[in-house]
């Protein structure tokens, strides 16, 4: 059959009106993607693409300057809604307009929508290294709200028709994947916090007025050590107080700050060669267990119990074979449980999801997807190790054929 020839064209725009278009962008880049691979196949030599993305055209980011603009993102959607008396964002919004302005730096993956009523977490994020290692947490996004004008977190979840502990379902799938849980707060934004009141005596506000903490990070552990310890009403204030900038999972910028750990620091407990890559981390997986240890072995050093220095054995593919397997008063074993995240290699589920391979059921179906930070300087398109070949972002069902 004759056809004449015909263009195609597609603009991306990267100011959304809507809430709905930060995930649109998206499935449209996949969408124009899609047609550029047909006007490859000599089938359709008449087809011509043309395709105007500003943001696949600017200078690449750094991994860092990406998060920190995707913070800045979702501070402006925040700001949008409270404007409008909307309130705040819920969690999956939030999530969905950070990811997608964190992207291409950040590469991200989505699965169907898993029962987090059942597993806890939403996301697995893998930091990746130039020689292959990663570091990977599974994380829970969680909004703060107001509750009579009062600034409030919730860390007593519970949910399903059992109305499970949310932290314990997390702590489950902390064991099933082998890597540490942790919390992103998205806090909303200053004016927002300053016209609520902070139950915490003495405080007046103080912890509500930081700058750069409208999407925060925090620990697992510090999170149940502050469920644990403090009253309902202060969590929020323990939250601002103790979490940092999502960006500052790559370190501050600076030198990282003086490190002390109880076990850490005992070379009959630890030796020296295991000691090194937390102590002077080289890389973004390294320097991110170290911002997750950094919040939690604080806590250990305060708490009154002897030093359990038995080893335990670790998932394999762990960068240590064995580590002590003290807990102090936390849930579980602390340095297996952080540190049990920090790998030689890409487990293959996440290399599935680099190489656009659907990964195993038990993966998809505990996950809403995989955050994927590659190493400073590759760009998304680069294979950024030999295990992990990264291509760009994709949407797919885990029911998809591979």
């Amino acid at each position: 059959m004759q056809r004449g020839g015909f263009t195609v064209r597609v603009d991306i725009d990267t100011s959304p009106d809507d809430l709905a278009a930060a995930a649109n962008r998206r499935q449209v880049r996949e969408f124009a993607a899609a047609l550029q691979a047909l006007a490859a196949d000599p089938r359709f030599a008449d087809l011509h693409v043309e395709i105007t993305d500003p943001l696949a055209a600017a200078a690449p980011r750094e991994q860092r300057a990406a998060l920190v603009a995707a913070h800045q993102a979702v501070a402006r959607f925040q700001e949008r809604r409270l404007r409008g008396w909307h309130g705040l964002l819920d969690e999956r919004t939030a999530t969905q307009i950070l990811l997608d302005a964190a992207a291409p730096e950040v590469q991200y993956y989505e699965f169907k929508i898993a029962e987090e009523a059942r597993v806890g977490a939403d996301w697995l994020w893998v930091w990746l290294d130039p020689a292959g290692g990663c570091f990977m947490v599974l994380v829970q996004a969680k909004s703060a709200k107001a509750e009579s004008r009062r600034f409030a977190v919730d860390l007593g979840y519970r949910s399903g028709k059992h109305k499970v502990l949310q932290m314990d379902l997390l702590l489950e799938s902390s064991r099933v994947f082998g890597v540490p849980f942790a919390y992103v707060f998205y806090t909303g934004t200053r004016e927002f916090r300053a016209a609520l009141e902070c139950a915490k005596p003495g405080c007046e506000g103080a912890c509500q007025d930081r700058e750069g903490v409208d999407v925060l990070w925090l620990a697992g552990l510090s999170a149940d050590n502050l469920r644990m310890l403090t009253r309902p009403r202060e969590w929020a204030h323990d939250v601002m107080e103790r979490g940092l900038p999502l960006e500052d999972m790559l370190g501050s910028g600076g030198p990282l700050p003086p490190f002390h750990d109880l076990n850490l620091r005992n070379s009959e407990v630890l030796p020296e060669g295991l000691r090194e890559p937390i102590a002077a981390p080289q890389g973004p997986a390294q320097t991110a267990a170290r911002m997750v240890l950094s919040q939690i072995s604080p806590i250990r050093m305060g708490q009154f119990s002897a030093v359990d220095p038995v080893a335990v054995d670790l998932p394999g593919g762990a960068l240590f074979p064995q580590l002590p397997r003290d807990r102090g008063h936390f849930p579980v074993p602390y340095l297996p449980h952080v540190l049990g995240g920090l790998r030689a290699e890409v487990p293959g589920y996440v290399a599935d999801a680099l190489a656009g391979r659907t990964p195993p059921d038990w993966v998809t179906e505990r996950l809403a997807g995989i955050v994927v930070v590659p190493p400073s300087g590759a760009a998304a398109g680069q294979q950024v190790a030999p295990q992990a070949p990264a291509l760009p972002n994709r949407l797919w069902s885990p029911r998809q054929a591979a």
